[in-house]
């Protein structure tokens, strides 16, 4: 049983390296470009190479694995931690308060 364990684990942390292979900007093409002024109001891009797409080396795709999130700011980390409760749990304490102050 312990050996199923392991091969289940493995092939789970195969699956996630394929899944997020993509997460952290990665697996996009980049592009060199390049200004080209025609006037004063239009300025055009000029595809001067493709530089091709990134991939994520053996560690970070283990990182990516462990750690989905790129950062813990506010936008990605969890919301109690910079925004106290949430408004179901802040409803649910008043609603909780209410029936306490009906018992007294």
């Amino acid at each position: 049983m312990k050996d199923m364990q392991r091969q289940i684990r493995r092939a789970h942390i195969k699956r996630l390296k394929q899944k997020r292979k993509f997460y952290w900007g990665y697996g996009k093409p980049h592009y060199q470009c390049h200004l080209t002024w025609v006037s004063s109001k239009e300025i055009y891009y000029k595809l001067i190479s493709k530089k091709g797409v990134t991939e994520m080396d053996a560690k970070q795709a283990s990182k990516v694995v462990q750690y989905s999130q790129a950062c813990s700011c506010m936008g990605c980390g969890n919301g109690r931690r910079y925004f106290g409760k949430t408004l179901s749990e802040l409803s649910w304490n008043a609603l909780a308060d209410d029936q306490m102050k009906e018992l007294d």
